[in-house]
């Protein structure tokens, strides 16, 4: 799959929305936008997200939040964009993110679509499970989480280490709450 280094500056909106899985915490509403121009759709798109979300080892399930999906026409708390990576330093600025990281800046989780291709080394082949990192460690800055280091040679990668860029003798892991 070919992904463009860089696109309009035109996003389409997801279209769906879904209620939090969650029965306790704070409301927390997100929307979901993909840049023109790249090969994912949106509604998927969301409901990838929407489910790793509302898993019950993530962030939705904790009892701190209530993550809902609303649609275009509705004002969120958090826009999440799926973009080109030229599109992801700009709303990342002054992140320096350098075409290579995803990031959270103004309320705006900025999804890099090189990364949702194809993933980070420290991931191998397992896609799905990077993109559930990513999606979780942007969202935890969110709801204002900080960057952690590895605890340990062997243990689990915490959610907000940036796994991306290597695991520093942890093991993989893309669970806020990994036991559930």
């Amino acid at each position: 799959m070919k992904i463009p280094a860089a696109g309009p500056r035109q996003y389409r909106p997801a279209k769906i929305t879904a209620p939090p899985k969650g029965h306790r915490g704070a409301l927390i509403t997100y929307s979901v936008r993909v840049q023109r121009g790249l090969p994912y759709d949106p509604d998927a798109t969301a409901r990838f997200i929407h489910a790793v979300l509302n898993d019950p080892r993530s962030w939705g399930r904790s009892g701190d939040w209530r993550l809902k999906l609303v649609g275009p026409d509705t004002k969120a708390d958090v826009s999440v964009y799926l973009v080109t990576r030229t599109t992801t330093d700009r709303l990342c600025e002054p992140l320096q993110t350098e075409g290579k990281v995803s990031c959270f800046n103004k309320h705006r989780v900025v999804l890099n679509a090189d990364r949702w291709a194809y993933g980070a080394k420290s991931y191998g082949s397992d896609l799905i499970g990077y993109r559930r990192n990513v999606v979780n460690h942007e969202f935890g800055h969110a709801l204002g989480h900080d960057h952690v280091r590895c605890p340990g040679p062997g243990k689990a990668a915490p959610i907000m280490m940036q796994q991306t860029k290597g695991l520093h003798g942890c093991k993989k892991n893309p669970w806020p709450y990994p036991k559930g």
